[in-house]
């Protein structure tokens, strides 16, 4: 797939005020890799709010893939929108309207590339980067005497501040895997259900399983700047303040941005609010 359009993409879940056309040089070549092999698959709905100014929920389903070595947590509505997109752009079809969901763009690795590391992956305009970091894990604070039940799981309740953000968390130690959505693992057992004091970001299990047949975690190898989490946060507070001059730095591209109306739109905004804070 051109670059193309996945900006085109991008740029369109930002806002739905714009007509955008950006033409970049040169064709995309991806290959997977199998990094490890998936013991469970743990699947959770994230309820998240894009624009913290504007505090309006959405949804999305997300994976995480747990193996020997490493975990793998992704937008599963994201991978099948993408396989959609691919599709109809090889019958010459660019008409994505219709489709919904699928805005989390990033993949987000634990223990890869090597024991100790984390890697975020995501692109921001038509930069690919993949930030790299040591692996961090909250100081959790266990609450006595808390117990729920999710999914039939005896669940107990614990807290802590991380990046910037204050977490309630729920884990079963009927499921002694110590680990989580994103970063929020550590624990004596499975993540079910986490939630930031803010209302910002909420994950709640809502499917799992153990995978007893052979099936690869994959990493996709492309090309990709490696920066460092704090550069990369950077680089996305830049594109969040204005998209267009971020872009139209690259001479390789070529930007032409149109309001609803086929005004020219010399500058455009998008929301900024990560789940790391800091």
């Amino acid at each position: 797939m051109r670059k193309t359009f996945l900006a085109i993409l991008l740029l369109t879940a930002l806002t739905l005020q714009a007509q955008i056309t950006i033409m970049v040089d040169g064709p995309t070549k991806n290959v997977e890799k199998d990094i490890d092999r998936q013991r469970y698959v743990i699947g959770y709905n994230m309820t998240f709010v894009a624009d913290s100014l504007k505090p309006e929920p959405q949804n999305e389903q997300m994976q995480l893939e747990i193996g020997d070595r490493c975990t793998k947590f992704y937008s599963n509505e994201r991978v099948q929108k993408d396989s959609i997109m691919r599709a109809r752009i090889q019958q010459g079809n660019y008409d994505f309207a219709d489709l919904k969901g699928g805005n989390i763009r990033w993949t987000f690795f634990k223990g890869y590339p090597a024991e100790g590391k984390s890697a975020w992956l995501e692109s921001v305009g038509i930069n690919d980067f993949i930030a790299i970091d040591p692996v961090t894990t909250p100081e959790w604070q266990l609450v006595g005497d808390s117990v729920t039940r999710i999914l039939d799981y005896e669940c107990r309740q614990a807290t802590a501040r991380f990046k910037g953000r204050t977490w309630t968390v729920w884990y079963t130690e009927d499921i002694p895997i110590a680990e989580g959505p994103w970063l929020l693992g550590g624990l004596p057992g499975l993540v079910m259900r986490a939630r930031d004091t803010r209302g910002h970001y909420a994950f709640e299990i809502n499917g799992l399983k153990q995978v007893k047949d052979e099936r690869p975690v994959t990493f996709t190898e492309a090309k990709r700047e490696e920066i460092s989490f704090d550069t990369f946060k950077k680089e996305m507070r830049r594109f969040s303040n204005d998209a267009i001059a971020y872009m139209k730095n690259d001479p390789q591209v070529t930007v032409t941005i149109t309001d609803k109306d086929g005004n020219p739109m010399e500058k455009m905004t998008s929301p900024y609010n990560p789940l790391d804070l800091e």
